[in-house]
């Protein structure tokens, strides 16, 4: 999903306050910004884009003092198999966060997720996830049983994400596992085809020699027929019959 329509998607009629992360002005039509350098704090209602460290530190990121109803999504660089799912989640409850949803963000130059979290006193029911299988109109705890809870639900969130991206990773690695082998086999063929060709052509090299010596037999026995004394009697007494054949008749008298 693009930034654009994640921020879209989940502010209102505030603005978007940027840090660590500039909007291309493709994506920025429609939208109140803050500059990335106007460090202007978020008033309720307003979206934080935020843009975590590529060293993967999010201790103390986000600040604990944001006004109720702020909505904050965090870009973290990182393939989603491999997202830190216990320092998001401590950095979101760490401030006073509850999880809203993760997506992987689209038109980006490196693998990145998006985590949207909200500053909410209400209980907040991540999308999507199996806590729609919750009542909407669930009333949360309060304390840190709610801090709890929301930590379970990001937990849930993040770990399915991660999970399915693994998921495919995995299936990715066994179909070049399995292309892998099929070409080992092919490749083995092909060897041991080669290895075959040697006692083929010795194989075909001994019917020609075979071949040889029966023909070399046969012009040896036609030479001793055609020199004995029977064939040249019956060659002869054939060119004489033929000859006889081919007197004219004699005339009747």
């Amino acid at each position: 999903m693009l930034i654009r329509e994640l921020i879209l998607h989940h502010l209102g009629n505030g603005a978007v306050h940027q840090r660590g992360y500039t909007l291309p002005p493709s994506q920025t039509p429609g939208l109140r910004l803050h500059p990335a350098e106007e460090q202007v704090d978020p008033e309720p209602g307003d979206l934080l884009l935020l843009r975590a460290p590529g060293d993967g530190e999010l201790s103390g990121l986000i600040d604990d003092d944001l006004p109720e109803g702020t909505t904050v999504v965090l870009l973290v660089p990182t393939d989603p198999a491999e997202l830190p799912v216990g320092r998001v989640v401590n950095a979101l409850i760490g401030a006073g966060l509850q999880l809203v949803e993760a997506v992987v963000a689209s038109g980006q130059r490196e693998p990145t997720v998006a985590v949207v979290a909200r500053r909410s006193a209400a209980t907040v029911l991540p999308l999507p996830t199996a806590a729609r299988a919750l009542e909407p109109a669930v009333v949360g705890p309060d304390g840190p049983e709610k801090d709890v809870l929301a930590r379970l639900l990001a937990e849930s969130v993040l770990e399915n994400l991660t999970s399915r991206a693994r998921e495919r990773v995995l299936l990715a690695e066994l179909g070049g596992a399995e292309d892998g082998r099929r070409n080992a086999e092919r490749e083995q063929q092909a060897l041991e085809q080669l290895r075959a060709l040697p006692d083929e052509l010795s194989t075909v090299k001994a019917e020609q020699a075979a071949l040889k010596v029966e023909r070399d037999a046969l012009k040896k026995r036609l030479g001793q027929v055609e020199s004995s004394t029977t064939y040249r009697l019956a060659s002869k007494l054939a060119g004489v019959s033929g000859a006889v054949r081919r007197l004219p008749g004699r005339p009747r008298r």
